[in-house]
């Protein structure tokens, strides 16, 4: 793994160089609330690596990387930002991220749309006045300080789509339900402040805003606000919940794919 310091943290991130170019692109792909990089794209980076150099950051308080004193979106952004410059790459990166990971590109793409070749947005969300998404990051945070396992157990019912959750086994979902995640909370506050409007009107980078049919935990509708704030962007929708590398992986990547060529 490789390491940045930036804003009070210590940031890990892997990188994995293409198979067969040394000038090649690079892609990023940034995590949601209760995952890492390793966890959530690991199966994923074997589906870009042939032709482009991938990075799986660790944001603050995430797998391997530390915990500031505070933390808000724009110090996540920032983070991200960091890992850009001491990367060094040849050329502008492609920026991917889902949830609040979407929420963190959309960011670093107006704060630093030099070092953004194209970005794809899956399941951002613009601010917090939508009153049932506010009650359910809400209920999901008090949870979390309360009960660890009731906290898990309510975001995984909100991670996949009905059909795909009853898939699981009971032994499955209580394994689930008994792993602990690290700085949760602190994540989840993240998303209670999130307002990233004026940020969304200023990215210039070609953008894909992608909406998940049977998200319940951001709803398609709020991905929609999102597309419309952005200039120009392109708005598609996959059929699938909210976590979308887990249930139904192949449209979304092949959606990335054709857009980034």
């Amino acid at each position: 793994m490789y390491t940045v310091d930036s804003n009070g943290s210590t940031v890990k991130y892997r990188l994995y160089p293409s198979n067969s170019n040394d000038h090649a692109e690079t892609i990023m792909f940034l995590h949601g609330t209760n995952s890492d990089g390793n966890s959530s794209f690991s199966h994923i980076k074997n589906e870009f690596i042939e032709n482009k150099n991938v990075v799986l950051p660790d944001y603050a308080g995430s797998g391997e990387s530390t915990l500031p004193r505070s933390l808000d979106i724009e110090g996540l952004a920032d983070q991200i930002i960091s890992i850009i410059a001491e990367g060094n790459f040849d050329k502008p990166i492609h920026l991917v991220g889902t949830s609040l990971g979407a929420v963190v590109a959309a960011v670093v793409a107006a704060k630093q749309p030099s070092s953004i070749s194209k970005l794809v947005l899956t399941a951002p969300w613009a601010s917090n006045d939508d009153t049932r998404f506010n009650l359910l990051l809400k209920t999901w945070y008090e949870l979390e300080l309360k009960n660890k396992r009731l906290a898990t157990a309510f975001a995984l019912s909100h991670a996949f789509s009905p059909q795909k959750l009853s898939e699981f086994s009971h032994e499955t979902i209580d394994m689930i339900c008994n792993k602990e995640s690290k700085n949760l909370a602190e994540r989840i506050k993240i998303g209670l402040g999130v307002d990233i409007i004026e940020y969304l009107v200023k990215i210039t980078s070609p953008t894909l805003v992608i909406g998940l049919t049977y998200d319940t935990l951001i709803p398609a509708y709020l991905v929609k606000k999102v597309s419309s704030l952005i200039p120009n962007s392109l708005y598609a929708e996959i059929e699938s919940g909210h976590a979308v590398q887990i249930e139904n992986p192949l449209p979304w990547v092949n959606k990335i794919k054709q857009f980034i060529t």
